[in-house]
């Protein structure tokens, strides 16, 4: 169920054309690091704004090589172009 809702939300940043990451790190109640994906698009027909959870990657490092490699793998996943990346954050609270 969770790989259909975040394919749907996939196929509409797709539409949208450009988008923004934002990431941020959080630790389980077994404290184990895990890396939050989400993604901001605006919908090109209504101009709404949407910030969706896409999903957690559990972290074996915070490092920026790290996070990029989160990045680049969720990217490749759900087929998002990075070239239509505009911004990223790694500081947003989800």
């Amino acid at each position: 169920m969770g790989d259909l809702v975040s394919e749907k939300i996939c196929t509409e940043v797709r539409q949208a054309g450009a988008f923004s990451i934002l990431v941020d790190e959080t630790k389980d109640i077994a404290k184990i690091e895990q890396v939050a994906l989400v993604i901001r698009y605006v919908i090109p027909t209504t101009s709404e704004i949407h910030k969706r959870f896409l999903m957690y990657v559990k972290a074996s490092s915070l490092n920026a090589k790290s996070m990029t490699e989160y990045i680049t793998s969720t990217s490749e996943k759900y087929h998002l172009d990075v070239q239509k990346v505009v911004s990223q954050d790694m500081t947003a609270p989800v």
